[in-house]
């Protein structure tokens, strides 16, 4: 009896560790803290879903048009690199009922294969989503945090009709121009009605293992997520690309039909939102205003743990950076800061001075000012749970950051020796560009352009 007991206390105690995690009340306007949801993930819910093939929805000649990234990630183009192939696609709509933060909506844009430089030459493709539309904000961060999906908030508006049919109108925070996505449009961005045939008596099993039967690869590679500035924190960063394997199953799959009219949509007068998404009669350039579609009930979702990527597998090493808020240089004949001195983007503080002006194999430095010496101890922030801070400009304190040239594999390592010693005096390379790409993950992120990792 007492054994009896005793386990039965373990197990309400065990039950009551694992919604530590998860939220309460999990809204927008909820006052619970943003926590971190570790993959993998397993979820339940009804998806929605057509594909995007070649000439419908794929186009036979061009690109994308640019409402298949969202504002925030057009604006880097790290985070919209890779060059694109198209060959096949899907749009979905999902209805979560169960998942580690709660129950939500989501609307997700695969819009086909990119393709990645590879090992000698070589060409890795792979598929992404590219612009996707959550209805909370803990699932909005922890997309973005575990695996690089670069969601954003929108309002999901449902109905329903007699026939089993499903109808939903999508009102994102991000289209309206205002950069702290503070609410929903006034207009919807997507809308969709789904109707049955045979009015759902049909229900057939479906899963997306038949995918890797057909030799179609659905390994999502996600580039690194940009740091937004949105009033509920859910836009966080991230600083390396991440592929991850999702899975969908349901035994209650039916065929219908999905109408894609946009009548009265956002950028319907104009032929563009006020953001520069455009408008289409059918949301999606090619697409016809009734699709083939899926309804899977009672389905299961996983997401698996990411895997980082690297888009160069063949570099030895890879720039990381650690920003520091402040720092202050003591040198032999003066004192002076380098959080006030309004650097060229592309100067380098490191290392003795040149020779000479015409001496290029040195980096610059600091003009009419000593070189600097060992570094003294920083004064750092912790790290915040969900950072909201904007990208700062060229001189600001935040902009200070320490550069390691590391394999991908000791990153991490190295990244979680910092957080523990945020202390610890490091003397390599300070460069006093801005930051390029916003503040990413906690204070990390790449420091050339050009380069995407």
């Amino acid at each position: 009896m007492h054994l009896g007991l005793y386990l039965s206390h373990i197990v309400t105690l065990l039950c009551a560790i694992h919604t530590v995690d998860a939220c309460t009340v999990c809204t927008n306007e909820s006052p619970e803290p943003i926590t971190y949801s570790p993959a993998p993930w397993t979820l339940k819910g009804t998806i929605y879903s057509f594909f995007l093939l070649p000439g419908v929805g794929i186009p036979l000649f061009g690109g994308l048009p640019v409402k298949a990234f969202p504002p925030l990630e057009r604006k880097y183009a790290q985070a919209i690199a890779g060059n694109y192939k198209g060959i096949l696609g899907m749009i979905q709509v999902i209805r979560y009922t169960e998942s580690p933060v709660g129950p939500y909506d989501e609307l997700l844009i695969v819009p086909g294969f990119f393709g990645y430089p590879g090992p000698g030459g070589s060409e890795i493709t792979n598929v992404r989503v590219s612009r996707i539309y959550v209805s909370q904000k803990y699932t909005a961060w922890n997309g973005r945090v575990n695996w690089n999906i670069p969601k954003h908030l929108a309002r999901f508006d449902w109905t329903s009709d007699v026939n089993g049919g499903e109808s939903v109108k999508i009102y994102p925070f991000d289209t309206s121009g205002d950069p702290y996505e503070s609410g929903p449009s006034a207009k919807p961005f997507f809308q969709m009605s789904f109707s049955p045939l045979l009015n759902g008596i049909l229900q057939i099993p479906f899963s997306t293992d038949l995918y890797g039967i057909l030799g179609v690869n659905v390994t999502l590679v996600q580039p690194p997520v940009p740091q937004g500035e949105d009033v509920f924190g859910a836009t966080a960063g991230t600083s390396t690309s991440n592929s991850v394997v999702p899975g969908q199953s349901s035994d209650r799959t039916t065929l219908g039909t999905i109408n894609l009219s946009q009548a009265g949509g956002d950028g319907e007068e104009t032929g563009y939102n006020a953001v520069g998404d455009e408008y289409f009669p059918n949301f999606w350039p090619g697409l016809l205003s009734t699709n083939v579609g899926l309804r899977m009930e009672d389905a299961t979702i996983t997401f698996s743990e990411p895997v980082v990527w690297n888009v160069y597998p063949n570099m030895a090493s890879q720039p990381f950076r650690y920003c520091l808020p402040h720092l202050t240089f003591r040198g032999p004949h003066d004192t002076f800061d380098l959080p006030n001195y309004n650097a060229d983007p592309e100067t380098i503080f490191t290392g003795k001075p040149p020779r000479s002006s015409q001496d290029a194999s040195q980096p610059l430095h600091l003009p009419h000012a000593p070189p600097p010496p060992k570094l003294h101890t920083p004064r750092i922030r912790p790290p915040t749970t969900h950072p909201q801070n904007p990208p700062p400009t060229t001189g600001s304190p935040a902009s200070l950051c320490t550069t390691y040239d590391l394999t991908p594999r000791k990153k991490e390592s190295k990244r979680r020796d910092l957080d523990a010693q945020p202390r610890k005096p490091q003397a390599f390379k300070i460069l006093g560009s801005p930051l390029r790409f916003g503040l990413v993950g906690r204070r990390y992120l790449h420091w050339k352009e050009s380069e995407f990792y």
